[in-house]
């Protein structure tokens, strides 16, 4: 994914989230952020704006990630699917907003991005 792409999703994304009163800035301490997003769009029930939702929760995530410890994005060979390389790791923060989506847990998106920080700052 290009970054004119991610940075295009990241700026949509802020200015939706300012609308519905969330203040969303690209730092691992708006993690819960993106958590209350997603929770308030799995409350609604409708599939559509929640699979977007999130994509683009997915890539904020990944850049959180990509500011504090550097990488790109690439498709993975394995499954086909976004991913955040560093050092020669492999992140799947759109998986990993996928799988919160479908069952939440309290500061899940905020553990994957300290634990991927503190794993590529090592």
């Amino acid at each position: 994914m290009d970054r004119e792409k991610v940075n295009d999703i990241c700026a949509h994304l802020e200015a939706t989230a300012d609308m519905i009163g969330f203040e969303l800035q690209r730092k691992v301490s708006c993690c819960g952020v993106l958590e209350n997003m997603i929770l308030g769009l799995t409350e609604l029930g409708e599939e559509g704006p929640l699979q977007g939702a999130v994509f683009m929760c997915g890539v904020y995530l990944g850049e959180i990630i990509r500011q504090e410890v550097g990488g790109e994005w690439v498709v993975s060979d394995q499954t086909e699917q976004y991913c955040l390389e560093v050092g020669g790791r492999h992140y799947f923060p759109i998986e990993q907003v996928k799988s919160f989506a479908a069952e939440p847990a309290d500061d899940e998106l905020v553990f994957f991005a300290q634990a991927a920080v503190a794993t590529s700052s090592a």
